[in-house]
């Protein structure tokens, strides 16, 4: 659940077969939800950093990633990124305090989301 007054960020690859469609219908969808909706493109892999860098600093509370090919052969790289700007606008503390796992995988989280230092 995303709170109201919260932008929902959606990643779409604009060249991806029916990439139109599926913006048409986010656009229907902000509207009946009352939602806004940051749409935000990439064409290359290399351009998923500054996306989410984009979706952070535009304050996106929920993230729909495109469906297809593009983005499901990227997956792992999708998720960790995500994961890391969800646990970096958490906090370490967060993390530590509500981590349900041994301290082995907490230690390799923590590894992913701040660089192999808490920062």
């Amino acid at each position: 659940m995303v709170p109201k007054s919260v932008a929902i960020a959606a990643l779409f690859h604009p060249e991806a077969p029916g990439a139109d469609f599926h913006l048409e219908e986010v656009a229907k969808a902000s509207q009946t939800i009352g939602r806004q909706i940051l749409i935000v493109k990439v064409t290359d892999e290399r351009e998923f950093p500054a996306a989410f860098a984009t979706m952070v600093q535009q304050s996106a509370g929920g993230l729909l990633i495109g469906s297809g090919p593009y983005f499901l052969s990227r997956r792992r790289q999708l998720a960790a990124l995500a994961l890391r700007y969800v646990l970096r606008a958490g906090g370490p503390d967060l993390l530590a305090q509500h981590w349900p796992g041994p301290a082995k995988s907490l230690e390799a989280v923590t590894r992913l989301a701040y660089g192999g230092g808490v920062r």
